[in-house]
């Protein structure tokens, strides 16, 4: 029994060794090289028309955001962007000369600030709630961009995943872009990037990537990555969203359901019961951040009041 137990703890010293190795140091990951996207338009203005949701296509990025302002919520995906109010349902935002997009954030503190990216397009910015963009790629080495993530609390630094190149920083708004000196996850095809202010980083915080292969998370000093815990059955994750006044409560939407971390993503329970299909993307309200959505890969919408324990649909008027 002695025997036993010294080999776990032998064994868990070990695996805490690696964990740190991985965090601090280790080396960086291979990935592809990828052909220099296109340059996009400096500016562009849209308009919004209505559409049905259909079936979403689940291999590409998808990133869904509250805002604020309004109570809506806006999807990136394949198809554009589409805003969900109760009175409209999804409509469609046009942005001329942009058909594709693979992420949108808005900045909690000033919602009328958007920030979205797409293959070919780089990063664009609306200033006003979406109605007009400005294409903000100076120093962006890359325009293949498949997922974005603004800072918690310095709301003017923006990360973005630049396809077969790692990550790019903003820290004027998108002013400026520099590249990190750090080449990602294992599984360098991130479809969705999300900011956290978990105790323990040596810098301001950790990003959350999304992947095929499960979430994985670094520091933002860019000192290595790790995966994020195991999600049972199909490990693939496509959202991750985190609490930002409880930044150990994580959440994780994949075809094997929507999973919570209580721990940081270190422990992950069994798929959350109350949702009628399987998740696309997970978003909260970042003011009461109990207030949990989901979009279903049917397009429905569901919201939860109390931290994905309970949910219930929500129908446009």
């Amino acid at each position: 029994m002695n025997r036993n137990i010294q080999r776990l703890a032998i064994g868990a010293v070990t695996l805490f060794g690696l964990l740190t190795i991985t965090a601090c140091g280790g080396p960086p990951a291979q990935i592809p090289t990828v052909p220099p996207a296109a340059n996009s338009s400096a500016a562009v203005d849209s308009a919004s028309s209505s559409v049905s949701s259909s079936q979403a296509d689940t291999t590409e990025s998808v990133a869904l955001a509250y805002d604020p302002k309004d109570g809506s919520l806006l999807k990136a995906d394949n198809a554009g962007l589409l805003r969900w109010r109760t009175d409209t349902g999804w409509r469609k935002v046009n942005i001329p000369q942009v058909s594709t997009l693979s992420a949108i954030v808005v900045n909690p503190d000033n919602p009328t600030t958007y920030y979205a990216s797409g293959p070919g397009v780089g990063v664009i910015r609306s200033n006003d709630s979406g109605n007009t963009w400005q294409a903000i790629n100076t120093g962006l080495p890359s325009l293949d961009i498949t997922a974005l993530a603004i800072h918690s609390f310095r709301r003017d630094t923006v990360f973005a995943w630049m396809r077969g190149k790692g990550v790019a920083r903003t820290e004027d708004g998108g002013a400026n872009w520099k590249q990190v000196p750090d080449r990602g996850p294992r599984d360098t095809n991130v479809h969705g990037l999300v900011f956290s202010t978990l105790p323990g980083s040596m810098n301001t915080g950790w990003l959350y990537a999304s992947t095929p292969t499960g979430a994985y998370m670094s520091m933002d000093c860019f000192c290595g990555w790790r995966a994020a815990g195991n999600i049972p059955a199909n490990p693939m994750i496509r959202s991750v969203a985190v609490d930002p006044q409880t930044p150990a409560r994580v959440y994780a939407a994949g075809p094997a359901g929507l999973f919570r971390s209580d721990n940081g993503g270190l422990d992950w329970g069994e798929p959350l019961t109350g949702l009628a299909g399987k998740p696309l993307a997970v978003t909260l309200d970042p003011k009461t951040p109990q207030t949990v959505f989901a979009v279903l890969i049917d397009g429905s919408v569901w919201k939860s009041p109390d931290g994905a324990t309970t949910w219930q649909p929500l129908k446009a008027a």
